[in-house]
């Protein structure tokens, strides 16, 4: 967001802490991050998410296990103790991630869980499904053609950032074999619970 301007984006700190209490909730301990990139904001927020849902649940973080790339990532992993679940942020490190596994003959999700970031329509292609955190992008239009109009009518607008929540896609990724969509507040007070 530019200062001094209204924002409307998809709130990425909440759809990574989304993805994490699903994996957490799955009975995993050990969750890697792909896509590490101190320049990129949305990847920032998304590794924010990632490390607040680990100190949430009191697990460790591994420094191996977070990674600018899925390159990086497997070549590290396949030497040492790897994760078994991976947070992979947007599109361009998943569809990388799923090439690399296949080419180190890993398995989804044998071997790792995947839960992805965007839902972009070229993922629902991908084999097995992914799992992954939807931005809102109707809901931030939405938002957005709503708060133009308060200001061209001189309603103004005074929050200057408005974030809006993300929903998870559950596909087989996981190892769920199925198709469902989960509102953010439900699965967190549900896996928060146990």
């Amino acid at each position: 967001c530019i200062p001094k301007m209204v924002c409307v984006q998809t709130d990425y700190t909440k759809g990574a802490l989304l993805a994490m209490h699903h994996l957490i909730g799955l009975g995993h301990r050990k969750i890697g991050f792909v896509g590490e990139d101190a320049a990129d904001p949305t990847q920032v927020a998304l590794l924010s998410g990632y490390l607040q849902a680990l100190k949430q649940h009191h697990l460790e973080l591994n420094p191996a296990w977070v990674a600018k790339d899925s390159q990086t990532a497997l070549r590290q992993w396949h030497v040492q103790q790897r994760p078994t679940a991976v947070f992979v942020a947007g599109q361009y490190h998943t569809f990388a991630f799923y090439r690399q596994v296949r080419a180190l003959h890993f398995h989804i999700p044998e071997d790792f869980a995947v839960v992805g970031f965007d839902d972009d329509t070229n993922e629902a292609d991908l084999w097995p499904g992914l799992t992954t955190v939807a931005q809102p992008h109707s809901e931030v239009g939405r938002t957005s053609v709503s708060l133009l109009m308060r200001e061209i009518h001189g309603d103004g607008v005074e929050e200057q950032k408005f974030l809006i929540a993300p929903t998870l896609v559950i596909r087989e990724s996981c190892g769920y074999f199925g198709s469902e969509r989960i509102e953010q507040d439900s699965v967190l007070q549900h896996n928060v619970r146990g």
